[in-house]
Order: structure tokens, then sequence, then C-alpha cells
């Protein structure tokens, strides 16, 4: 199926590469499932395939509903991909009924989307919320520390703090599911513990595997006996936080 975030205004257009597209990965069923969208890595300068169709293909082997969204990337600036996003949420939650999608158990993999609703469609889809149920997240970068941020940002230093979402967690912050390697070259493993820090000084809930060695950008970590069982853990963490 195919799914259109926006009808004619694109909000935060920069002219290029500014359509998101949305795949669906749906499991037959007569009641509604949680829904995963999953956000491919990439530094917003590409979408790596290793993180998007085959960790869709994962959750909908578990019994859930996914979706993978190619965000806007560069020349588009923040706040672009974070409103494709919450855009995705909203339309989840307006489409529930028909997706058969448990509008209360939407979750975010590989980006965080705990920023206040900025994504303005001027669709009936402004009514639903763009806060996600939970957020999972594998090496993820948290603050305008790496060179990534400050080029979603264009180099702005006044976004440096809005970007940094380890000072920005608050009570309200979903859950969050956090994965990441001891040794991670790329994003260093102090991302992932300030975030936790940030979380647990804040009293949200969640939960973090460290894992000794792995290099950057693992996906599922399918060659990986120890890295591999991320997947396995965050399916057993959403059953114990949003169901028993």
């Amino acid at each position: 199926m195919k799914i259109e975030l926006y009808k004619e205004n694109i909000p935060y257009s920069m002219g290029e590469n500014d359509i998101p597209e949305v795949f669906s990965f749906l499991t037959p069923t007569w009641h509604k499932l949680p829904a995963i969208i999953v956000l491919p890595g990439g530094g917003y300068a590409e979408h790596a395939a290793h993180e998007a169709e085959p960790v869709a293909e994962y959750y909908r082997s578990k019994g859930l509903h996914a979706f993978v969204l190619k965000y806007r990337l560069l020349p588009n600036l923040y706040p672009s991909a974070l409103c494709d996003v919450q855009a995705l949420i909203k339309y989840l939650r307006a489409n529930a009924d028909d997706l058969k999608i448990d509008a209360d158990k939407i979750f975010v993999v590989g980006f965080s989307a705990v920023s206040e609703d900025i994504c303005q469609t001027d669709t009936q889809i402004d009514i639903f919320s763009c806060k996600p149920s939970g957020v999972l997240l594998g090496y993820p970068v948290i603050n305008a520390e790496h060179c990534c941020v400050r080029e979603n940002c264009g180099k702005n230093e006044t976004l440096y703090e809005e970007l940094s979402i380890d000072k920005r967690i608050e009570c309200n912050t979903p859950k969050m599911f956090i994965w990441h390697t001891s040794d991670d070259n790329i994003v260093d493993v102090s991302h992932s513990l300030k975030l936790a820090a940030a979380l647990r000084k804040n009293g949200v809930n969640f939960e973090m595997h460290i894992f000794p060695s792995g290099e950057h950008g693992l996906g599922l970590a399918l060659l990986k006996k120890d890295i591999c069982k991320w997947a396995e853990l965050s399916v057993e963490w959403i059953i114990k936080e949003f169901y028993v």
C-alpha cells in the first residue's frame, strides 16, 4: 500500500529530495497489532539498506506491523526528517482502524522522535498525537557533539542545544530500549550512556544493552552471535513494558 504523508505543501521543504517514502510490511490480522516505524541510519546522507527492509521484515516475522520511512535527507535540514517521522505517526493513528493498528502501541526504531510537535500537515491527521509509545535506539547519536548532527542543522550553533536530546529528557519522555557496542569508533558509546543517565534522572523507564565489541552500523548484526540478540530482546521489551 502507498502512504502519502503530505497532500500538497511539504513542511520545511528545501526543494530537493523532499518527498519522503513509506514502505509497508503489514501482518495479516483480524485484530489490532503494534506498529514499528523503522528509520534506517546513514547520517542524513543516505538510507542504509541493511537497516531498512530487513529490520521491518524481522518485526513482521514476530507478528507486528512494520513501516520503513525513507525520510528526507541532505540538503534538507532539521527539522525536515523529524517532521516526516511525526507525520507518519499521526497518519498511522488517524488510520489505525483501517490498518488494524493499536494506536497506543506505535514504536520508532532507530531515530528518536521525542521532541515537541513541529509537524503541521494542514490535514485532519494534525489532531492526532505524534508522540511514539516507545523508542528503540541502536548506537544512537544524541547530541551535537557528532558531526552528522551539526550538518543536519546547517552548522547553526543556536540549534545545538535543541538537538541535544540528553538535555531535553522529561518525565513524560517515551520509554526507551537502547543498544550499543562499547568499542564503536563512529558513535562513541558515551552517547548512549549520557542518554541513559538523563532517562534515569527524570524517572523514565528504559532498558539498555552494551555489547563488548562490534563496529558501527551493524543493523540486525546477523553475523554477531551476541549482538544479534538485540532484536529479540527489543520484542521482549515491548511485550514486557506494554502488555504484561
